[in-house]
């Protein structure tokens, strides 16, 4: 870890300690905004890191590791991501929380400065004032009266909102230069990856933390063996998750990210499933119940491994390409992984 890693990451630690807990997550599930730990966020400018030119972008997505191991429930990963969009354009950034929405030609401003239709699933949508559009040519445009549209409020299974916004009215549209709608995904699949990675290893603690005072016929039951396995099991794949998702990050300007993003998300979407299971397992039935903290981690979990490609589609992305290049070259893929084209990638 780098010394602005650190810093970001001792920083955001404070804030969403101080901001986040169950009250605060049932509120957001509820349908209001944290105001508080929004304007914390914003004012120390971590909201907005990857629009300051002299902040590595790596060193920027750092801060969404801490975002998945508190459960932070804000749309940063979206801010982030049209933090970078709204840089390449040259475009200055307001303080407030952008979105991100995926469109296919149908679906494509039928003039160039306005855009009439429907989005579905976007994250914290009732909430917006500014989105991105991301087409699948290529095209980029900004929204800035995304609060005119009607909102139709859904949440995913871990309570935060994903909804669908009917723009019935023309709003305007102001194209983004210089971008492209693969790397947009890539960059989007990242801030999967490294929030789940941090939920992942937070799951792990609260496992480790409850073994060890949980006591069952006169010792905790953290000196069982088999809970010691379970646990061990665990740890092994919380390395390997943190490790993909350091590697897709550092990644980031690199040619190799689509490769990187590609067995990040296929590496960690499966280590979450197998965290889960155990974490549950070491929990027994107290960790099913609403009240203890353990779900908030593990519904998120479920509902990122599932967004912008299921580890599944990722690895039959990865599958094809090494059946292309052939048996000869797969040990080749293996100890020196080479770039992937970005469109191949999209599932």
């Amino acid at each position: 870890m780098t010394t602005a890693d650190s810093l970001i990451a001792d920083t955001l630690d404070r804030i969403l300690t101080a901001h986040v807990d169950r009250t605060q997550l049932d509120a957001v599930a509820d349908g209001r905004w944290p105001t508080e730990l929004w304007n914390a966020l914003a004012e120390t400018g971590l909201a907005f890191a990857t629009h300051h030119e002299d902040l590595p972008l790596e060193d920027a997505y750092a801060s969404l590791t801490m975002v998945g191991r508190h459960a932070a429930p804000v749309p940063l990963a979206e801010t982030l991501v049209a933090g970078e969009l709204l840089r390449r354009a040259g475009m200055e950034m307001e303080p407030l929380p952008f979105g991100l929405a995926f469109i296919d030609e149908s679906a494509m401003p039928q003039q160039a400065d306005t855009f009439t239709g429907v989005l579905q699933d976007i994250a914290f949508g009732r909430h917006l004032q500014r989105l991105i559009l991301v087409a699948s040519d290529g095209r980029h445009w900004l929204l800035s009266e995304v609060d005119k549209a009607t909102v139709e409020g859904c949440i995913n299974i871990a309570g935060e909102p994903r909804d669908r916004l009917v723009f019935s009215q023309p709003v305007k549209a102001l194209p983004l230069s210089g971008q492209s709608t693969a790397r947009t995904f890539m960059l989007a699949a990242l801030t999967r990856v490294l929030m789940m990675a941090g939920a992942i290893e937070s799951v792990l603690r609260m496992s480790v933390q409850y073994a060890l005072e949980r006591v069952q016929f006169g010792r905790p039951i953290a000196r069982f063996q088999a809970i010691q396995q379970q646990l061990a099991a665990s740890a092994g794949e919380v390395v390997a998750a943190l490790q993909a998702a350091q590697t897709a990050r550092l990644a980031v300007n690199s040619s190799l990210l689509p490769t990187e993003i590609a067995i990040a998300k296929a590496r960690v979407g499966e280590a979450a499933g197998i965290v889960s299971e155990i974490g549950h397992q070491v929990h027994g039935a107290i960790g099913f119940t609403y009240e203890h903290m353990l779900h908030y981690r593990v519904r998120r979990l479920w509902a990122w491994r599932d967004e912008l490609g299921h580890e599944a589609q990722w690895q039959r992305l990865l599958g094809r390409f090494v059946v292309a290049k052939g048996a000869d070259s797969l040990w080749q893929f293996i100890t020196s992984p080479e770039p992937i084209d970005l469109e191949d990638l999209h599932p």
